[in-house]
């Protein structure tokens, strides 16, 4: 059951056995024993949970163990981070001589945020993106998965080219950039005829005619755009009192308020307020008297934290112990240990009465007073009272709630409408939710009607293909949305589906179904646990493992690569791909042509013509002919898309350019981009925005 993951008052001393467990866990971390370290770490994690789910997040976050699971390193580093904002200044402070600070700790989970977006980014199959949003809600990297989901969902509703397809397209999809061109093919296959005339008064038919369809946007939109054709306050006004149903009533008080602007001073801010007093935004106003239409960003000094703007100024002095990103107007922060809700003016809006809180969604957030939780409002109204053990955002309007025992579902306006007597569920995923009833998995739909039995040992959420693996009498098999079996459960093992692929094992062996439950490739391949890892496909290709040597394959399993390396990188079919032989990594050209000799002890995949490669234990970067670019002087690189190369060297962090001119000193403790224009600076004095278009450092 979710716990308090800020304030919760934790046990004030740590016993001496658990201490030494600790340490003897990451002692045996340093020394790679991660069996050792991992059995240790679970042990002890219900009472050292911070170190523990830490310790476990870096054993799975690593690519040199069995273990190596991306979901689950972001799983535990999410325990760590929620977990450790819960405690008392003694027990940070006994977690430094680990080594553990949140900075650590949030920049591991950058870290694997960034990774598995690494593992995506080329990817051309949209459900990749999807998953990604769902559970790394607070990556960096969001918005690209977003835009990218988005461009490829348009891109097979064009090839399809049905009313259906743009329809679902539109539903699901409101904010994306494609959808004005949606709506136009939808308008010119859907009512034409109805519009020919080109009149208000034929768009207005047409609305009054089809008020359900999804076409009513570009009818509500040739409304609003010859009602306002003039662009004048007359014109804006006469089509808000004519039109109050339409969607544009927003946009056009928002343009009426431009047009009466001619400046922005405050005494024309108040004159536009008498003259119009029936705009709706009556709260913008008053901060609009203040303050210019500016972005903020949370900055730190001397662990105090407030907010700047772009060019650097601070707009609201640090105050506060922590604050979170502006949404929806309103910014959380923590003040004596208290949360509340503050706005651009700094002006507190929600009182601190809070133990707990999250930033606002959909108009809701969730706050928590003695051990439970709610949701609240913009006028701090209690919609979901605060008397449950958990609560969770909306999804598919519905929010996972739960008491002392059971789980069940509220929707926005804080109504049961799913009883609370499931023994556990999961949040809705593409409209449905794994639940359990007596210890065995099964899954509903938002009204609640069971889709598929409780009578699984484990079940997942369905994937983008409506398909979803389960565990039944210790094997494994694939379910469809009516609970028809796809893939037979006689399996030992079943990958995720990814390009239309999933691996499939039994006993020693492995090969690969597709997602119609067809096998597409033999189980030919020596199978081991890390297979279900590094043997998913990426652009049409895979690893594979047969007589204890690695190869590539393509989707029909034809062997690109032969299994006779000891190991191989990432294929890239049109450059150097990294291959290792005799303990030492060099690069091979798609024709199995040694380029780059077996030199390094590893090698990473070129980008923009140079690669990272480890040698003696240090990286550097070498070109295409292994010539050194920058010397193996470095404890880590990693290359920042359009950005350059993030260098670190005794745990401190700089940044060098793409040409490798040097950008940012190596002085920070993080360095991480938030967008195409910054990026965050982490120092343990204070938080910092590096913008890179200017080169500069606006806030130190």
């Amino acid at each position: 059951m979710k716990k308090t993951p800020l304030l919760l008052i934790l046990s004030l001393s740590f016993t001496i056995v658990l201490a030494g467990k600790i340490e003897k866990a990451f002692e045996a971390l340093k020394e790679f024993n991660y069996f050792e370290a991992k059995e240790i770490f679970e042990k002890v994690l219900e009472k050292q949970k911070v170190a523990s789910s830490y310790g476990l997040s870096l054993i799975y976050e690593r690519n040199d163990n069995p273990f190596h699971n991306l979901d689950s390193a972001y799983k535990y580093i999410c325990i760590a981070d929620t977990s450790y904002l819960k405690l008392q200044p003694k027990e940070k402070e006994k977690l430094k001589l680990l080594k553990i600070d949140s900075l650590k700790v949030q920049s591991l989970k950058d870290s694997i945020d960034k990774k598995v977006f690494n593992e995506i980014e080329n990817s051309n199959h949209s459900e990749d993106y999807q998953l990604y949003i769902d559970k790394h809600i607070d990556s960096d990297f969001k918005n690209h998965a977003i835009s990218k989901r988005n461009q490829l969902l348009f891109e097979e509703a064009k090839r399809e080219n049905t009313a259906t397809a743009y329809q679902e397209f539109l539903s699901r999809y409101p904010k994306a950039k494609e959808v004005t061109e949606a709506k136009n093919r939808f308008e010119e296959r859907l009512y034409i005829e109805g519009t020919k005339g080109g009149k208000v008064s034929d768009f207005k038919q047409f609305i009054d005619k089809y008020p359900k369809s999804p076409y009513l946007r570009v009818a509500q939109d040739s409304v609003f755009s010859l009602m306002t054709k003039v662009k004048t306050q007359k014109s804006y006004y006469n089509f808000i009192k004519i039109n109050p149903r339409n969607p544009h009533i927003e946009k056009a008080w928002r343009d009426l308020y431009k047009l009466y602007m001619t400046d922005y001073s405050p005494e024309k801010i108040i004159e536009f307020r008498i003259d119009y007093p029936g705009y709706p935004f009556i709260e913008e106003l008053k901060v609009d008297i203040k303050l210019a239409s500016k972005r903020f960003l949370p900055f730190m000094k001397n662990q105090k934290w407030g907010f700047i703007d772009e060019s650097g100024k601070v707009m609201i002095q640090p105050q506060f112990e922590l604050v979170d990103k502006f949404s929806e107007g309103l910014a959380l922060a923590i003040k004596d240990g208290s949360v509340g809700f503050i706005d651009k003016a700094g002006k507190t809006i929600i009182a601190f009465d809070y133990e707990d809180g999250e930033s606002f969604e959909n108009g809701l957030a969730i706050v928590s007073k003695g051990d439970y939780y709610g949701m609240i409002d913009r006028t701090n109204k209690e919609v979901v009272p605060i008397k449950y053990e958990y609560v969770s955002h909306l999804q598919n309007d519905l929010a996972l709630i739960a008491n002392e025992e059971y789980y069940g579902y509220s929707n926005k306006k804080g109504e049961i409408v799913i009883p609370i007597q499931l023994d556990y569920a999961s949040d809705f995923e593409n409209g449905y939710a794994v639940i359990e009833i007596k210890g065995k998995k099964g899954m509903i739909n938002s009204l609640g009607k069971v889709v598929i039995p409780a009578i699984y040992q484990w079940l997942e959420p369905f994937n983008d293909f409506g398909l979803c693996r389960a565990k039944k009498d210790s094997v494994f098999g694939v379910l469809d949305r009516n609970g028809s079996e796809v893939l037979s459960f006689e399996y030992d093992r079943i990958g995720k589906f990814k390009e239309n692929r999933a691996l499939v094992t039994k006993g020693k062996k492995y090969g690969y179904v597709n997602t119609k439950g067809e096998e597409i490739i033999p189980m030919e391949f020596d199978y081991k646990a890390e297979a279900l890892i590094w043997g998913e496909f990426d652009n049409g290709y895979a690893k594979f493992l047969l007589k204890k040597k690695y190869g590539i394959i393509d989707s029909t399993g034809e062997k690109i690569f032969p299994a006779i390396f000891q190991d191989v990188g990432v294929y890239q079919p049109n450059d150097f791909t990294a291959v290792k032989k005799r303990e030492k990594w060099g690069y091979s050209d798609a024709n199995l042509k040694l380029m780059i000799p077996y030199d390094y002890i590893y090698g990473y995949g070129f980008e923009t013509g140079k690669a990272v490669v480890k040698k003696d234990s240090l990286c550097g970067i070498i070109d295409k002919e292994g010539k050194w670019l920058l010397k193996a002087e470095y404890d880590k690189i990693e290359y920042i898309e359009g950005v350059g190369y993030l260098i670190e060297q005794n745990q401190k962090k700089g940044l060098l350019s793409v040409d490798l001119l040097p950008l940012l000193e190596m002085e920070y403790n993080s360095i991480a981009p938030i967008d195409e224009k910054f990026l965050r600076l982490e120092q343990k004095d204070g938080v910092y925005y590096y913008e890179l278009q200017l080169k500069r450092i606006i806030n130190r």
